[in-house]
């Protein structure tokens, strides 16, 4: 739904709806967990104004020390 509702590779600031997989949300360096929540909440929004559906969260913090094992994504989700 978040695909179809055109958010795929959304980006608000360094926030980031990823461009391969659009349930994951990443902040490409510099995004504020407040910039992080808007995000989120314009995704929500969206949705339930297209679909009728309220998304809810599952969320996982990624922590700086394990950053090392996670590909980097965000020159790929950022259009």
């Amino acid at each position: 739904m978040i695909e179809r509702s055109g958010l795929k590779g959304f980006k608000l600031g360094k926030a980031v709806v990823s461009n391969k997989h659009a349930i994951f949300f990443i902040n490409c360096g510099g995004a504020s967990s407040q910039d992080m929540l808007k995000l989120i909440g314009l995704v929500k929004q969206t949705v339930y104004q297209k679909f009728g559906v309220k998304l809810k969260e599952e969320i996982l913090n990624v922590h700086p020390y394990i950053e090392h094992s996670i590909p980097n994504v965000c020159n790929d989700s950022i259009k």
